[in-house]
């Protein structure tokens, strides 16, 4: 198989395909609130016009991540399909985590040292995401731990340790909470972001032959666990 047109390609080109429609819509926001304030930056005092840069700022924030996301995801896809190798090494899976958690405030890591063979960058992003998502949308304490366990997956690269992050905030109110691991859904449609933290953290876990899921209550402060 060398094309894209291929049928073991397809899968990979329908995702993409859908990513990309959805994607389309996402971008449209940030870019109207853009030009609108681009436009109010030409009629405003200096005052107001402080305020509007600061918004403009957000925006372009905003839709880097989005397209820094959709790459990521793309290539994660890749990895899926096997058009692309993941590059994997043995990583210390506590000591990752427990580096990667001391860049922020309010989080708190215990757990077992457990190696496995993982792609430390993308373990890195994963635990990055979960830890900036809670601070965002829950509340400190966060408090993560690193489980070793039996595969929760049956597959080849299932290696038996699980990752628990458990903020304090008030949880989510969607009556199935692991819909947030789907591109683009969020918790309240107020919410401003990319709308792919969770998903990408969906989609590392799988390429590392494990998943993720949700086990908390509603009402409860968010219990997310990675399965590795």
């Amino acid at each position: 198989c060398c094309s894209f047109g291929c049928p073991a390609h397809r899968p990979l080109v329908q995702t993409n395909k859908l990513l990309l429609a959805n994607a389309s819509h996402e971008l449209r926001t940030p870019l109207t609130r853009i030009r609108m304030n681009v436009e109010m930056l030409k009629i405003q005092d200096d005052a107001r016009q402080t305020q509007r840069k600061a918004e403009i700022e957000r925006d372009i924030n905003e839709l880097d991540e989005m397209i820094e996301g959709i790459l990521l995801s793309s290539r994660l896809d890749a990895y899926a399909q096997n058009t692309q190798e993941m590059p994997l090494e043995s990583v210390d899976v506590l000591a990752l985590v427990a580096e990667e958690s001391a860049h922020y405030a309010g989080v708190q890591v215990a757990g077992e040292s457990v190696t496995i063979n993982a792609n430390p960058k993308l373990l890195q992003r994963l635990v990055r995401n979960v830890v900036e998502n809670a601070l965002k949308y829950g509340a400190a304490p966060i408090d993560v731990s690193v489980v070793k366990t039996l595969p929760k997956i049956a597959t080849s690269m299932a290696q038996g340790v699980d990752i628990h992050f458990k903020d304090h905030g008030a949880g989510v109110s969607l009556d199935d909470p692991n819909q947030l691991f789907e591109p683009f859904v969020r918790a309240h449609p107020s919410q401003k972001g990319a709308g792919l933290g969770l998903a990408l953290v969906k989609k590392i876990a799988e390429r590392h032959g494990g998943g993720v899921e949700i086990v908390s209550k509603k009402g409860e402060g968010l219990h997310l666990v990675v399965h590795l």
